[in-house]
C-alpha cells in the first residue's frame, strides 16, 4: 500500500473521544482533596475540560451531646472550597455543586446527572475507625461509579 492510499487518522479528533470534558471533583476542604481538586485542575487545562466541584455536606454519623450549629461550621468549609477552587481553576469553566448526603453516593449521582467523564477525589485521611464508620469515598466510587475514577493521594 502506498503512503497516498494509507487511511489519515487525525491525532486531535481520536484522542477528544477518550479525553475527560467533564470532571467531577470532590472537594471538602482537606488537603486530599485539595489535591485533588490540583490534578482536576490540570487535567481540565491540558483537555480544555469543564469541571463540577462537589461539595457533599456529610453530618458525622456521632454527634454525641454537645450542641453543634452544623450550618456554621459548613457555611466556612463551603466558603474554603469556593474560594480554592476559585484559585485553582482560574481560566477553567466551572461551577460549584452543594448537596448533602453520603460523600461516595452523591459524588456518584453527580457525576452521573453531569454526564462528567471523570470523578476525582482524594484518598481517605481517616484512619481504620473512620473507615469502618463512614467508608473509603475513594473506594466506594471506584467500585460503583458510573464513570472512571481517579483516587488522588
Amino acid at each position: 500500500m502506498s503512503a497516498s492510499s494509507a487511511p489519515v487518522v487525525d491525532i486531535k479528533e481520536r484522542l477528544a473521544s477518550v479525553l475527560p470534558r467533564h470532571l467531577v471533583v470532590g472537594v471538602d476542604g482537606t488537603d486530599s482533596s485539595l489535591r485533588a481538586l490540583d490534578v482536576a485542575a490540570t487535567v481540565a487545562r491540558r483537555n480544555e475540560s469543564e469541571v463540577t466541584v462537589a461539595f457533599v455536606r456529610h453530618f458525622p454519623v456521632f454527634t454525641g451531646t454537645v450542641a453543634v450549629d452544623w450550618s456554621t461550621v459548613f457555611a466556612s468549609v463551603e466558603a474554603e472550597v469556593s474560594a480554592a477552587a476559585h484559585e485553582r481553576l482560574a481560566g477553567v469553566h466551572w461551577r460549584l455543586v452543594v448537596t448533602d448526603g453520603a460523600p461516595a453516593l452523591e459524588l456518584e449521582r453527580i457525576a452521573s446527572e453531569a454526564d462528567a467523564d471523570l470523578l476525582v477525589v482524594g484518598r481517605s485521611n481517616g484512619g481504620p475507625i473512620h473507615r469502618l464508620i463512614d467508608g473509603s469515598v475513594g473506594s466506594h466510587a471506584a467500585t460503583h461509579a458510573p464513570v472512571p475514577v481517579l483516587v488522588v493521594r
